[in-house]
């Protein structure tokens, strides 16, 4: 009844993490379904140090300077800040190159501009997994999957009923829903169907690189499992991934490789030494 945050843990590590909810919200034996025993992990195969496809170069972020780090090709790479300052700071950075100051980001080997962000270029994409306005309810499902995506399903500036219509197929052979596939509007969706229809969003778009900032801070187990799985099948067609966190718990099993923010600026450890210490603490 009083506690901010409450950690489930499985096997030593933490299986989910609920925060702010009341009391008859929250599930613990759904919750312990989801990660029965030790939670799966991603096999990855080591990439070329030469397939760096996104990085930051001695950038400076409010009090910390020549912040440096590379994302690889089909990897998923968290970077955590306990206090948010300096990942706000960055994030701004990513969303608006032209304040950076000092140092420079880099994507696909040329200096970071506003075209790459462009929609048509679907090269990079920054996702917001905040629910809350997403969906709009009193659209169908196919015009809800479709959003965002106008060059995918437009012919000559109009849309294509046929596309639509594939689509629609093709999402619910990606993720059967009885209601979904019976339903004239998206009013009263659960969380988990809104979503997987923002993922398969993002699918569409075929992003080659993703940057979110706290994308597992709304939601519960269940949405949050599917978004792992959908962001392994990203990482392994070769989708590049940067997640900004304040905490590691959720990312333990996710992320390919941490970097935490010291004085001297980003310090990488591999997720088997986290887990090692995790293990020792509990």
């Amino acid at each position: 009844m009083c506690a901010e945050r409450i950690l489930f843990l499985v096997n030593g590590t933490t299986g989910k993490i609920v925060q702010n909810m009341k009391r008859n919200q929250i599930d613990e034996n759904l919750i312990f379904q989801i990660f029965p025993s030790a939670l799966p992990r991603r096999k990855k195969a080591e990439l070329p140090k030469s397939e760096v496809l996104f990085s930051a170069r001695n950038v400076s972020v409010n009090e910390l300077e020549k912040a440096t780090f590379d994302l690889h090709k089909g990897e998923i790479l968290t970077i955590v800040d306990f206090e948010t300052v300096h990942n706000e700071n960055l994030f701004h950075c990513l969303m608006n190159p032209e304040s950076i100051l000092q140092g420079r980001i880099v994507y696909d080997h040329h200096p970071i501009t506003r075209k790459d962000y462009a929609a048509k270029n679907n090269g990079i994409l920054f996702a917001d997994f905040n629910l809350e306005n997403k969906i709009i309810e009193q659209m169908s499902l196919q015009d809800n999957l479709c959003m965002g995506n106008f060059n995918k399903v437009s012919r000559v500036g109009f849309y294509s009923k046929r596309s639509m219509e594939f689509i629609k197929k093709d999402f619910l052979e990606w993720y059967p829903s009885e209601q979904l596939k019976t339903c004239r509007d998206c009013r009263n969706l659960s969380e988990k169907d809104k979503m997987a229809i923002l993922l398969y969003r993002i699918r569409m778009k075929k992003p080659r690189v993703i940057l979110c900032n706290e994308p597992g801070r709304y939601t519960d187990a269940l949405t949050f499992e599917m978004m792992r799985k959908q962001f392994w099948d990203l990482a392994e067609s070769g989708t590049s991934i940067l997640i900004l966190t304040q905490n590691i718990e959720q990312n333990y099993m996710l992320t390919d490789r941490f970097l935490f923010w010291d004085r001297q600026g980003l310090k990488e450890f591999s997720v088997d030494t986290i887990l090692f210490q995790n293990k020792i603490q509990n």
